[in-house]
């Protein structure tokens, strides 16, 4: 799947700048291959691992 469909599947797309440099502070403190875990505002939990480079999912 295209980079261009993306939005089309996310739950939420960030565009507001304040959100953006928040998750990019956020992206530059990750450890390639370290496990994430995001607990989000309705509780679920998403966790996964780190990856260098663009999804192929």
């Amino acid at each position: 799947m295209a980079d261009t469909d993306r939005g089309r599947r996310a739950e939420h797309v960030y565009t507001d700048p304040t959100d953006v440099a928040t998750l990019e502070k956020w992206v530059e403190e990750l450890v390639v291959n370290a496990a994430v875990r995001i607990v989000k505002h309705d509780g679920d939990v998403v966790e996964g691992m780190v990856r260098l480079g663009a999804s192929k999912a």
